[in-house]
């Protein structure tokens, strides 16, 4: 037994190290996209007992405490996690295969490519916290429930075979198992209604089935409780999904079955073209109604085949099919095709390795050191892949560019883009990349807002402005940046009285808008309302704006007789 201890501590240490050496080039990389938002924009980020049922949410306050807005600590975070998570993959791993197969596969999952967009963004986090709490609940699941079958032989860690007698059912375990798994259900619903069926699947595989099928019962009540009180919020996703992701119910959902099977695999086994947003979603018409059955139908019986054959490789494919359940599901709940998709079912990927490898190398024990060769090929050059990688997620520009370079109609892309020549002071090129999203016709309130700050800074468009900011006021009459942008360039082309509507409006909505209380005031000095002026001035003093001293100077008289 210390023999074992000791071989598990030194193979938990090597993938720490090769976690960390392979995201190490990560660790200095900026916020990107939903970081912003979800970390630098959040005020909520100050209170980590807000976020108690959100672990995500908890762990990003708790870097806040820790290191501030610096991402390095957030980085950190997610690299452990992701270690964590190795850790388990090599223990899942280890009870249908060798030690050492277990290891070298838990190695490739750890340096693996398709898990960058989840560990190197920091907002894919939620994606290895899910995979903490399935594997965790699982392998609570499996350590309570009797593991091993009377007289059935499991491995040492130098490969050979031993009998041991079937284990006592272990209640500390399983309700502990529960109680991990009912604080999984109430923020991930989808994922632990996966749960039950992953649970299912992996004692069909290990031949425990019969053993264990009444201690399934609970888990399945408890994700039908959950999943009858998250109705409204599953609703409530769908209808996001349909209206702003694009998405409606199609006529043939195993349309949406094979394009997100087959295109999750290919991006599973030739991680290449990486990118954020894999869009737009184009389904070819050979997938289209009953052409589909042709790519469905000949997968069904080699699946059966597979299933009676080989219950382990059959276990591989049935994690990646059923944790990819809920971009394909009728009722749209999640986009088509995203690589953080891929966390949890890439372990499918090192699990069918390890089978292959094991199965082969066993049969031809003169072939088993080439074999060896190419799996440790296949793990270097999956850690080199992941760590040019890393270098796409560096900065902002840099990672938005390498997106449209990949996915060069993705609007979300464009528009980012956009945003951030505009913040760059590039307002050309920030025109050039918002009109495109237009174009597109996915063009929201900020980005027309954006659009007429760009052609506000390019000056000599003062009319394209003005027609960008009205459109965002035809679409969101309250969206007060506009109001505030158009007083901007009415005071430019010297309509004051314009210039004094628009900032009005503004403070309307925001009293305390700081800044429209200035301009509001340089309105009124340029009128020669000096009296007005001066109420504005000081109202604009008194909220933290930074008035010119002349000016204060000058209103310094009317504001006394005022």
């Amino acid at each position: 037994m210390g023999a074992i201890v000791f071989e598990r501590r030194k193979i938990f240490l090597i993938l720490g190290l090769i976690s960390f050496l392979v995201y190490f080039n990560s660790l200095g990389n900026s916020f990107i996209a939903d970081d912003v938002s979800a970390i630098v924009n959040n005020p909520l980020i100050l209170k980590p007992l807000r976020f108690w049922l959100e672990p995500s949410g908890f762990l990003k306050s708790l870097n806040y405490l820790i290191g501030g807005y610096n991402p390095f600590v957030y980085h950190l975070t997610n690299i452990f996690l992701h270690f964590t998570v190795a850790i388990l993959v090599f223990l899942l791993l280890s009870l249908f295969f060798k030690i050492n197969t277990a290891f070298l596969s838990a190695c490739l999952f750890a340096v693996y490519p398709i898990n960058t967009e989840s560990v190197t963004w920091i907002s894919g986090r939620p994606y290895i916290i899910t995979a903490l709490f399935i594997l965790g609940t699982y392998l609570l699941y499996h350590r309570a429930t009797p593991s091993v079958s009377s007289g059935s032989p499991i491995s040492r860690p130098d490969g050979t075979a031993v009998v041991k007698e079937a284990a006592a059912f272990r209640p500390f375990y399983y309700i502990l198992s529960l109680i991990v798994f009912s604080y999984f259900t109430i923020q991930h619903t989808l994922f632990s209604l996966l749960l039950p069926f992953f649970m299912a699947s992996s004692d069909v595989a290990l031949k425990r089935w019969r053993k264990n099928i009444k201690w399934w019962i609970p888990y399945l009540l408890i994700t039908s409780l959950n999943l009858i009180a998250s109705r409204s919020e599953i609703s409530n996703r769908s209808a996001f999904m349909t209206v702003d992701m694009g998405f409606s119910i199609v006529k043939n959902p195993l349309t949406y079955f094979v394009y997100s099977l087959y295109s999750h695999f290919w991006l599973l086994v030739w991680p290449v073209r990486l990118t954020l947003f894999h869009e737009p979603i184009v389904i070819p018409q050979s997938m289209l109604d009953f052409r589909v059955l042709l790519y469905a139908l000949p997968v069904i019986p080699l699946l059966i085949i597979i299933f009676k054959r080989a219950k382990k490789l059959f276990y591989c494919i049935s994690i990646f099919i059923l944790f990819l359940a809920p971009t394909y599901s009728p009722i749209p709940v999640s986009s088509l095709v995203a690589e953080r998709y891929l966390y949890f079912p890439s372990i499918a990927l090192s699990a069918a390795i390890a089978f292959l490898y094991e199965t082969y190398s066993d049969r031809k024990a003169r072939f088993k050191k080439y074999f060896l060769f190419l799996f440790l090929l296949l793990i270097i050059a999956s850690a080199l892949r992941t760590i040019i990688r890393n270098m796409d997620w560096d900065n902002p520009r840099a990672f938005w560019q390498q997106v449209l370079s990949v996915s060069p109609n993705s609007w979300n892309a464009h528009d980012s883009l956009g945003f951030i020549y505009l913040s760059e002071g590039d307002p050309m090129r920030a025109v050039e990349e918002l009109k495109q999203v237009i174009a597109m016709k996915r063009g929201s309130v900020t980005t027309y807002n954006n659009l007429g700050v760009a052609y506000t800074m390019l000056g000599n468009n003062k009319g394209e402005a003005i027609a960008c900011f009205n459109k965002v006021l035809e679409i969101d009459p309250e969206y007060i940046n506009a109001y505030y942008n158009l007083g901007r360039v009415y005071m430019g082309i010297n309509k004051d009285k314009e210039a004094e509507g628009a900032f009005k409006k503004a403070l309307k909505i925001n009293p305390y808008f700081s800044s429209a209380h200035f301009y509001l005031c340089v309105v009124y000095f340029n009128q020669k309302e000096y009296n007005l002026a001066a109420d504005q001035c000081y109202e604009a003093t008194g909220l933290g704006y930074k008035v010119p001293a002349e000016l204060l100077e000058l209103l310094k008289p009317y504001r006394k007789i005022h």
